[in-house]
């Protein structure tokens, strides 16, 4: 397991052929930002690559009002005056509880 994704095993020991079971698979990240990982389960074939992805957000602030931009630069590039440049997007996430507005 690699990154801050965590495994909790409900399968035991073993598991019988033609049988499931369950893995529970969850994130907890230390900084703010996207991050990926892997988690390898082996089994007679060899490992079984099961890739992980998740976004840390900054906790929500007492007004229950945060936001998460991304990303936190933006290049506009080189631009010819009197000319618009490209657009560029930047994603606003809302974290908290209550409606950002002003944006």
């Amino acid at each position: 397991m690699t990154g801050d994704f965590a495994v909790t095993n409900l399968c035991g020991i073993s598991l019988p052929g033609h049988s499931t079971c369950a893995l529970q698979v969850v994130y907890s990240p230390k900084a703010v930002g996207a991050e990926r990982g892997q988690m390898t389960i082996q089994d007679a074939l060899g490992g079984q690559v099961v890739s992980l992805s998740g976004t840390g957000t900054p906790p929500a602030t007492g007004s229950g009002i945060a936001a998460t931009l991304s990303p936190l630069t933006i290049d506009l590039g080189i631009q010819g005056v009197n000319s618009i440049s490209s657009p560029q997007l930047l994603t606003v996430i809302n974290t908290g509880t209550n409606a950002l507005s002003g944006i």
